[in-house]
């Protein structure tokens, strides 16, 4: 999905879960996060990839269990809302890349799932589930999935924007 898709989804979780003020920055910076990470890896040539550690599950994970421990050493009672957002963006990146190339493997790639779910065990070359194709001849397009995020997303942007200014 592309940088309009993921702010969309990331204004959805917002809105579900009622996230105000400052906090729907962080969650916002989270929804683009792995992408600020991976593709400046890969205009650097450090990985061959557009989504290998910023889009790793297992790294997400990581960075969850390391706050918790940190939280639970220091002996606070609850997680820092901030942090909590900018996890809470990302989960919503992964899920909208996870779903959304599902969909475009049925319809145009071919390929059922991406490689970049187990990275770093797994790269885009080990995992190869092939699916029945609707039209392979026209790839790079946006799904219908990120259309209608995109448009959903532009359209409550505005419904907000619209709020504010009264």
């Amino acid at each position: 999905m592309k940088i309009p898709g993921h702010l969309a989804v990331g204004l959805y979780f917002r809105e579900r879960l009622g996230i105000t003020g400052r906090y729907s920055l962080w969650l916002l910076t989270g929804a683009l996060l792995p992408d600020l990470i991976d593709k400046p890896l890969m205009y650097m040539d450090v990985t061959p990839f557009g989504r290998s550690i910023g889009h790793a599950p297992s790294m997400w994970l990581l960075i969850w269990l390391c706050w918790a421990l940190w939280v639970r050493v220091r002996n606070r009672s609850s997680f820092h809302v901030g942090v909590i957002c900018v996890l809470v963006g990302a989960a919503s990146h992964l899920l909208a890349d996870l779903s959304n190339d599902a969909l475009n493997g049925w319809l145009f790639t071919g390929f059922a799932l991406d490689g970049w779910v187990g990275w770093p065990w797994w790269d885009a070359d080990d995992l190869y589930l092939r699916v029945p194709a609707w039209r392979t001849d026209l790839k790079g397009l946006w799904t219908p999935l990120e259309l209608g995020v995109v448009i959903w997303g532009a359209w409550r942007a505005l419904k907000i924007g619209r709020q504010h200014l009264r």
